[in-house]
């Protein structure tokens, strides 16, 4: 089994999985090693951090790795971003 990387976007007020988002390029992706998914999830979200910085609007997301198969259920712990 591998290390799946999930996406969960905050979109119209409520987390939804990516896979179930209308955008493209947003599902789960699957790494053959823990360690491999997390370096991905750090990358991911160190450069939407820094497309906000820049000034760019950035749907809020939450990243999770995972073994055996993609998340479709958003975590319980998830709670609502900041509102600007």
């Amino acid at each position: 089994m591998g290390w799946w990387l999930s996406v969960f976007m905050f979109i119209n007020g409520a987390w939804v999985p990516g896979s179930e988002a209308d955008v493209d390029g947003w599902a789960a992706r699957e790494y053959e090693t823990r360690e491999i998914c997390e370096t991905r999830r750090e990358f991911t979200v160190r450069s939407l951090s820094e497309a906000a910085a820049s000034g760019r609007r950035i749907t809020p997301t939450h990243w999770v790795c995972n073994e055996g198969t993609p998340l479709t259920d958003v975590p319980t712990d998830l709670s609502l971003p900041p509102t600007d």
